[in-house]
């Protein structure tokens, strides 16, 4: 064990059967699915076909464990043997358990001089081993794992991982869909009239609506227009629509060749302003500035509120919505597009393209036999291995009928199978409706059709930050004086604890906590990555 979290090799480790039920990233429901293209066949998706070494080769892999709740796979894991098998690859695969611990994990086997072969690492880690002279190459490798490389769109973004013109961080394609959306209460529209909001003013005269009106019909002041909430790290959430209106989203502003903070600007200052509009009109829960998110989750679910900004699956994945449908029989969700602002500008939330990031050891990139062996294995995920990685063992964890149906299984024994599923995901349709394909009929009579509610939330207008990926967070010297200061401020203007005409004093507080080191460190790092001339 190294540090807190615990790191588990799938040789040493013999797994306890969990017998509940859960809901986890791999998997939320049980699905079927008419299969197309790629993903038809357990045999090779791409062009070409990794070799197979004549003498075993050992690598080892270091990796956050897809699903905590049903621990590290088996010692006979079926994955462990196939590439064994078809590799001759012997992969010492090593799960961290606590996902949160698991940059601390790294970093403490990088001052041990112990890292694995192969890792996932993220932003925060790479300028540190970096440094430390610890990251290898993988300009070498890249023409080695084709397949990976075109699944991945590893050369549309080997920029992000790109230091002194060497590629330490291979950077991947995010599988993940937009998360983001902003739902009403379509019953509260229909009982109270009203059409579904477009402008900044539509959305808050459908606020005072909602809470003035008793939309709800049962004679009691219970309702609210909006909700938010306070984060984990002291950021505010729940209003990222809001700040969209305004182009006032994300961490950088990008403007004649300048990088400017964005928690600086004056669009970001002018939607505070307007939240503050909103909180002093009184259409927004008072409990938004002392509630987490998941307070702020139930109180939709609950029946309190009559627009927010929520996670798509979160509200239409079975459990979601079937939480609401209880607590209310008559309540109807519908995704509306976020309020277009004063200068036409609107954004549901940030989207960044970005996806996994993977580290070479300095040793195993500068070892021949090792290096082609990651280079293999990862092309492997990609086409002879990747529906086994992303789906598990055929007939076992999944079948297939004679039209090509897929149909996953749920239960904990076959979600542990499932623990590599994220090195293999690419986030094409085929494998969203493989996660995310249920149908389901509510007692309500409303039959809600997951994936239509991804395609739906698709649609809404997001902000790209992708090109954004390469810069630094926080210098670490400042970085929790000037969290604090941020965090406070904004605070203090969108709650009305402090005047908007004090905004200048704000800036001055940024510029006291150090964020002038943040904005060189950017700068110059946007010049090597050419975002900036």
């Amino acid at each position: 064990m190294l540090g807190k979290a615990v790191i588990v090799h799938t040789k040493q480790f013999r797994r306890k059967r969990n017998l509940v039920t859960i809901v986890i990233a791999c998997l939320t429901l049980l699905v079927q699915l008419p299969v197309s293209g790629a993903l038809a066949s357990t045999g090779s998706r791409g062009a070409s076909q990794p070799e197979r070494f004549q003498d075993t080769v050992k690598i080892s892999v270091m990796t956050r464990i897809q699903s905590s709740e049903v621990g590290p796979p088996p010692d006979d894991w079926f994955l462990h043997q196939a590439i064994l098998d078809e590799l001759n690859i012997d992969v010492d695969f090593q799960f961290v358990t606590l996902d949160d611990e698991y940059d601390q994990t790294l970093q403490t086997r990088a001052a041990a001089n112990d890292l694995p072969d192969l890792f996932q690492i993220s932003p925060i880690s790479v300028p540190i081993l970096a440094d430390q002279g610890l990251l290898g190459d993988w300009t070498p490798l890249i023409e080695q794992m084709p397949d990976f490389v075109a699944a991945k769109d590893v050369e549309e973004l080997k920029n992000i991982g790109l230091m002194d013109g060497q590629i330490l961080a291979l950077t991947t394609r995010n599988p993940s869909p937009f998360k983001g959306i902003v739902v009403v209460r379509q019953d509260w529209l229909d009982n109270l009239g009203l059409e579904v909001p477009v402008t900044l003013d539509d959305y808050l005269n459908v606020m005072k609506a909602f809470t003035e009106d008793d939309p709800d019909g049962n004679g009691i002041d219970d309702t609210y227009g909006w909700t938010g909430s306070i984060n984990s790290a002291g950021v505010m959430a729940g209003f990222q629509p809001i700040l969209g209106a305004f182009g006032a989203l994300g961490d950088w502003q990008l403007q004649d060749n300048t990088l400017t903070p964005m928690v600086m600007t004056e669009n970001r200052r002018d939607a505070l302003a307007y939240i503050s509009t909103m909180i002093e009109a009184g259409v927004v829960d008072p409990d938004w500035s002392s509630q987490g998110g998941e307070d702020q989750r139930l109180k939709w679910k609950q029946g309190t509120i009559g627009l927010m900004v929520e996670d798509w699956c979160a509200t239409f994945c079975l459990q979601g919505y079937g939480e609401f449908v209880d607590a209310n029989p008559t309540g109807i969700l519908t995704i509306i597009d976020p309020p277009v602002g004063p200068d036409g500008l609107s954004s549901t939330n940030i989207y960044n393209k970005v996806g996994q990031q993977l580290g070479i050891s300095l040793q195993a990139a500068g070892d021949d036999e090792r290096s082609t062996a990651i280079a293999r294995f990862l092309n492997w995920i990609e086409s002879d291995g990747y529906e086994r990685t992303a789906f598990g063992q055929l007939d076992v964890d999944y079948t297939k009928a004679e039209d090509g149906t897929i149909t996953q299984m749920i239960e904990p024994e076959h979600l542990v199978q499932r623990q590599l599923c994220g090195w293999a995901y690419n986030g094409s349709d085929a494998e969203l409706k493989a996660r995310y394909g249920s149908v389901t009929e509510y007692p309500n009579g409303e039959t809600i059709d997951v994936f239509s509610k991804l395609e739906r939330s698709q649609e809404l207008a997001k902000t790209d930050i992708t090109q954004f990926g390469a810069l630094p967070p926080y210098p670490a010297e400042i970085s929790a004086d000037l969290q604090r200061t941020v965090n406070q401020g904004e605070f203090d203007f969108a709650s009305g604890a402090r005047s908007i005409e004090e905004w200048d004093a704000y800036i001055q507080s940024l510029n006291d906590a150090g964020i002038q080191t943040w904005i060189d460190a950017a700068t110059a790092r946007a010049k090597e990555v050419g975002l900036l001339t």
